[in-house]
């Protein structure tokens, strides 16, 4: 997950010291994904996420979608009451309508931050509610995914970022103050080759599809096809494999976990840099990620 890095465009000659990552051959090789299909511990994971999300399918059912929408409003409001902002009461009135009452709040550099977040939760909401997410079946399918993954993002001017693949460098920056590079990502004449493969999988009935969708993100933002909005795209592929198989109140919590705890996701990522992870590793860990959203949507849900 990060920002476009002007200092990797073509033709500069501003580098740090190559870091030593494992390359996608590595890490998302043939074998790599086989051992990921048969691991029998993430077998006992999904079997128990599934037994979860029945309990949390059954409350939501029971629910209502007036009074789900108003739960999702309230854990935007949640985040935005952190910097003193609050949500009009229409908001509250369909999860379009969330959506846009939070992306039409004005720009201050003190609730920058959590009015992202908010925007990520009732993105998802609003797709989710009117059947938009959906899992791209090609490469171009990835285009109109960006699309929808940054509705309503701010953008740096009109022609950047863009869903545009890229053609130059870029890499991943560790925390400030050394803000080094921790990651050069994969030159740009592979990620053709890369997305191949990423809709291969995404579509491979062989795994199940909480594998898929945890899969598809880490090797989405490892193949780092675009500038900018790679952990957007990724988290959304996520989103969207799950969304034929787990409930609007779990895909919203994990939208929320995903971006209000957004370090763990972050870790993960190290951990696979420094091959303390491997594919099977990753994908565990964020499959933790969805039994927590799971916990919240069950407390949410009373």
């Amino acid at each position: 997950m990060s920002k476009f890095d002007p200092s990797a465009l073509p033709g500069s000659n501003v580098y740090d010291d190559e870091p030593d990552v494992p390359a996608a051959d590595e890490l998302f090789c043939d074998e790599a994904m086989e051992r990921l299909r048969c691991n029998r511990e993430l077998e006992e994971l999904v079997g128990r996420i599934r037994a979860r999300e029945r309990d949390v399918a059954a409350r939501a059912r029971l629910a209502g979608q007036g009074e789900l929408v108003r739960s999702y409003g309230e854990i935007v409001a949640a985040e935005l009451s952190t910097v003193g902002v609050t949500l009009p009461d229409a908001a509250y009135c369909s999860a379009a309508n969330l959506f846009e009452a939070v992306a039409s709040l004005p720009f201050t550099p003190r609730s920058s931050s959590a009015r992202r977040k908010a925007r990520e939760i009732a993105r998802i909401a609003m797709l989710s509610d009117e059947g938009g997410l959906h899992v791209p079946a090609c490469v171009d399918d990835l285009h109109a995914l960006w699309e929808q993954a940054v509705l309503r993002e701010p953008r740096w001017s009109a022609d950047f970022p863009s869903s545009n693949f890229r053609a130059g460098d870029v890499t991943v920056r560790g925390a400030k103050p050394e803000h080094k590079v921790v990651h050069r990502c994969m030159p740009a004449d592979e990620v053709p080759a890369w997305l191949d493969r990423l809709i291969d999988l995404l579509s491979d009935e062989r795994f199940a599809p909480e594998l898929r969708a945890a899969c598809g993100l880490g090797l989405q933002d490892w193949i780092h096809p675009f500038c900018d909005g790679n952990g957007h795209v990724g988290r959304l592929i996520m989103v969207s494999v799950l969304e034929s198989s787990y409930s609007q109140p779990t895909l919203v919590c994990l939208a929320r976990e995903f971006v209000v705890n957004r370090g763990t996701i972050i870790r993960q990522f190290e951990r696979l840099r420094n091959r303390e992870h491997d594919a099977v590793g990753f994908c565990a860990g964020l499959l933790g990620q969805l039994g927590d959203a799971q916990e919240r949507a069950l407390g949410m849900l009373g």
